[in-house]
C-alpha cells in the first residue's frame, strides 16, 4: 500500500471539493518575477515552478479572487489533473448523466473518504455514512493507482 500515493490524492480530491470546481490546466499561471519575491519574502524557497489559480469563468474568478490568491506548486497543478480522473471514475462507475460539476461533486461526496471533505460544505453528507469510511479508503487507494 502506497501511503504518500493516497495522502496527495485525498489532498489533491479535496482541493477540488473546496474550490468548487475543477481547475483546468490552462487557467494556471506561472507567478511573474515580482510574484516570485512576494512569496519568497513570506515563503521557503523552492526550486519548483509556482502558480496563481486565475479561473477563466467570471464567476468562478470573481468567487476565488474574492479570498486568498490560490497558489500552488507545478506537482500540486498536476495532482489537480489526477483528482479530475478519480472524481470522473466515480461518476463513470454511476452510468448516470450529470447535468453539472456540482452534480458530480455531490455524488462524489457520498462516495469519497470523509479526508477528501474535510473544511467543505460536502463535509455535512459525510457524517451519514460513517461505518463505510475505511472501504471508502480503500477504495480511493485503488483508484489513485
Amino acid at each position: 500500500m502506497d501511503i504518500l500515493k493516497l495522502y496527495l490524492s485525498v489532498e489533491a480530491v479535496n482541493a477540488v471539493f473546496r474550490l468548487g470546481f475543477l481547475p483546468a490546466k490552462e487557467e494556471f499561471y506561472e507567478l511573474t518575477p515580482e510574484q516570485y519575491a512576494q512569496y519568497y519574502s513570506t515563503n521557503e524557497k523552492t526550486n519548483d515552478k509556482i502558480f496563481m489559480l486565475l479561473p477563466n469563468d467570471p464567476q468562478t474568478y470573481s468567487r476565488v479572487a474574492s479570498g486568498d490568491m490560490f497558489i500552488v506548486t507545478e506537482q500540486e497543478v498536476a495532482r489537480f489533473e489526477k483528482a479530475g480522473r478519480i472524481i470522473e471514475s466515480y461518476c463513470k462507475d454511476s452510468e448516470k448523466t450529470f447535468a453539472t460539476f456540482e452534480k458530480k461533486l455531490r455524488y462524489v461526496a457520498g462516495k469519497v473518504p470523509s479526508t477528501c471533505l474535510l473544511r467543505t460544505k460536502y463535509a455535512r453528507l459525510w457524517k451519514r455514512r460513517q461505518k463505510e469510511e475505511l472501504r471508502l479508503m480503500m477504495e480511493l487507494l485503488q483508484r489513485s493507482f
